[in-house]
This record gives structure tokens, sequence and C-alpha cells, in this order.
């Protein structure tokens, strides 16, 4: 079980360094979905190990960058129509 909650981890860095890496490249822009997608499910990731581990920092900058990814998401989604 311990591999398989850090391998969340590591997947869910990646998502979040990806989408930043991406935006930084131009690639994708803050203004489209990919980027809060990215960044919405590493937040899942991420946040969802700091709750088996009982970080409760991890959780909860996670739960922000979840909230903050949600709201990103609807935003671009109601501007995109």
């Amino acid at each position: 079980m311990k591999i398989l909650i850090e391998s969340l981890g590591y997947i869910g860095t990646i998502f979040t360094i990806t989408a930043y890496f991406l935006l930084e490249r131009r690639k994708i822009n803050s203004t489209g979905i990919i980027y809060p997608i990215l960044n919405l499910i590493g937040a899942i990731l991420l946040g969802s190990v700091g709750l088996y581990n009982k970080s409760s920092s991890i959780v909860f900058v996670n739960l922000c960058w979840f909230f903050i990814s949600i709201s990103l998401l609807i935003r671009n989604i109601k501007r995109n129509k």
C-alpha cells in the first residue's frame, strides 16, 4: 500500500509541475481548461497522500490548490463558451 501511495504522490507532483512547465513554455495558457485540470488532478493526488500520511500542512496546501483550480476551471469554462 505504501508504494501505491508514494506513486500517487509522484504522479500528482508530475501533474502539477507539468502544468507550470507547459504554462511557462507557452504551450498552454491559464485561460484554457488544461492548466486548471492538471493542477486539480495534482492537488487531489497530493492531498490524498497528505491524508494517508496524516500531514495536515500537505492536506491544507492541496485543499487550497484544489479550490483555486476549481474556481479557475469554472471561470475558464464560462469564459470560453
